[in-house]
């Protein structure tokens, strides 16, 4: 329930703090007056979108403030949402919106996002605007309504996770068919590569000692040739270098038992010598490892291809092709697990499909029932609200299903006697839609209440004896739930249980909106007679 609003410097408003009363409170006024400020602050309020442009002109701040009653529901829901509100009789919502366009959203004092205030309102207050009726012209409203009715909100959410499930083990089921099609070809392919690579048995650093084998050998007489020049140049007797090296040995170990001065030169060609002997030792062993073999260069050459093909397609290590071996050892597992997959897939998706048909069958029947019910609801009140022979109908007939399960519901009328039925979202009047919507929110609030109804002249496009009806209805939807109600009926506002008039006046050469509640009952009596047009327009109460 809403117990109180403060507007400050909105639109024509400088400060306005009224009380609200549980019951029927209606909000009047002339045309002009400001009645829209009402509406824009709850807007607001509820998290619509800030305009500085109905910040007062010459202010720099508009401030609105409601304080509504709690539950543990809305306590629960705000919790959840990460507002404290430390178990609080009341939650106060304030939006204060700067000149500058800028705008602040606070909950019991806590700064909040204008998506909480979005979430946490309609709990709070729902609002039924003049032009609501024409949800009726959706072909999808007939629906909406009859599951509010049947409070099939749990039922739904269940079914359209079962559903949400079912798709997602169809879509599976699909996938894993469509690669049991493939696999033979994709298997044949897998065995053949790992056969391939498997049979290599490739080693770390095999490849690099196989190349420099490789282009040793490629030049294999080139290398001969060479080695066999500086074996000569070595070993030649008749001025090889050891050859002569080997000749000066004696000289100087003679000259050396003749000075001891040659000692040190003694020990430098022995050194040399011996370096010597050895470079002619590795010379030869190299020599007679080049292998001219030409069979033995093919093979190491087909070695080196094989090397240099699977680096192409897996990566250029040894690593990379381990890698992707594993990787094919692993797609061949899933390959060959698939039959056993797509059994237990299938087997899946049949369980999940009964659940969601089980979802749904409870969703027709309780339809079923619920439309007898509001079909008999909604005809006793249209008739009630002049349209004393109308005949109405919920008709439920199958469908493809959705995620709203596999019923189309439509809403059926038959305004006057020998007029055939016909569906509401297709060819009700303006008139009939309104009384229609009337009746349908009556039946809906009267099942569960649970919030702030306000209704924005949903009254219009019906006539003075209906209004009268309309003001009885929205009397008793009183005793259970707040009704906030703005009407230019008499008839609808001389039922009000708190009777609340917007003026303008001007003052000081401003524009100045007030909201009062009206409790004298001259006062009440007075914006009757005005809002019947036996007074003139502007004038004051006595």
């Amino acid at each position: 329930m809403l117990h109180r609003l403060l507007i400050k410097n909105l639109v024509l408003v400088t400060n306005c703090d009224i009380e609200l009363q549980p019951g029927f409170n209606v909000i009047t006024g002339e045309t002009g007056a400001g009645k829209s400020v009402f509406l824009t602050a709850l807007s607001l309020l509820m998290g619509e979108r800030a305009d500085s442009e109905t910040v007062r002109h010459g202010e720099e701040m508009a401030i609105i403030e409601a304080t509504f009653a709690t539950s543990i529901d809305l306590l629960s829901l705000a919790q959840t949402l990460g507002v404290d509100l430390s178990d609080e009789s009341y939650i106060i919502i304030r939006r204060e919106v700067s000149r500058n366009g800028k705008s602040r959203s606070l909950i019991n004092g806590q700064v909040v996002a204008n998506s909480v205030l979005k979430q946490i309102t309609p709990s709070l207050v729902e609002e039924c605007g003049q032009h609501a009726h024409l949800k009726l012209k959706t072909a999808t409203s007939a629906r909406d309504f009859l599951d509010n009715f049947a409070e099939l909100a749990p039922l739904l959410e269940k079914f359209q996770e079962s559903l949400q499930e079912e798709q997602g083990l169809s879509n599976k089921a699909l996938e894993l068919q469509k690669q049991l099609e493939k696999r033979d070809a994709r298997l044949k392919t897998l065995k053949e590569t790992i056969s391939e690579i498997e049979q290599a048995k490739l080693k770390e650093g095999e490849d690099e000692e196989l190349f420099a084998r490789y282009s040793k050998l490629e030049h294999s007489h080139e290398l001969r040739e060479q080695f066999q020049a500086i074996q000569g140049l070595l070993e030649n007797d008749r001025g090889g270098i050891l050859t002569l090296v080997k000749r000066l040995k004696p000289l100087l170990e003679k000259a050396q038992t003749l000075s001891d001065d040659v000692a040190e030169s003694t020990t430098h060609l022995n050194s040399a010598l011996a370096e010597l002997q050895e470079l002619s030792y590795l010379i030869q062993k190299e020599h007679s490892r080049v292998d001219v073999n030409p069979q033995v260069l093919d093979k190491m050459k087909e070695r080196l291809s094989l090397y240099d093909k699977l680096k192409r397609r897996y990566g250029p290590s040894l690593v990379d092709i381990q890698r992707a071996l594993t990787q094919m050892h692993l797609e061949k597992e899933t390959f060959q697990q698939l039959d056993q997959q797509l059994l237990e897939t299938q087997e899946a998706l049949i369980k999940v499909q009964a659940n969601t048909n089980a979802f749904a069958l409870k969703i027709h029947t309780s339809r079923e029932k619920s439309a007898r019910l509001l079909s008999k609801a909604i005809q006793a009140e249209i008739r009630e609200l002049n349209m004393p022979h109308a005949e109405f109908l919920v008709e439920l007939a199958p469908a493809l299903r959705t995620s709203f399960g596999d019923d189309k519901v439509t809403f059926m009328l038959k305004p006057n006697p020998g007029e055939k039925q016909v569906a509401v979202h297709e060819s009700a009047s303006g008139g009939e839609l309104a009384r229609l919507f009337l009746a349908l929110q009556l039946a809906l609030f009267q099942k569960a209440p649970k919030r702030s109804l306000l209704f924005d002249e949903i009254d219009a496009n019906i006539g003075g004896e209906t209004a009268t009806v309309v003001g009885k209805k929205l009397k008793n939807l009183g005793t259970s739930t707040q009704i906030l109600c703005i009407t230019h009926f008499p008839q609808v506002a001389s039922f009000a249980d708190a009777h609340f008039r917007i003026e303008k006046e001007v003052i000081e050469g401003r524009t100045i909106s007030q909201i009062n509640r009206l409790v004298r009952p001259n006062d009440i009596e007075f914006e009757l007679k005005r809002m019947m047009g036996n007074i003139h327009q502007g004038t004051k109460s006595p």
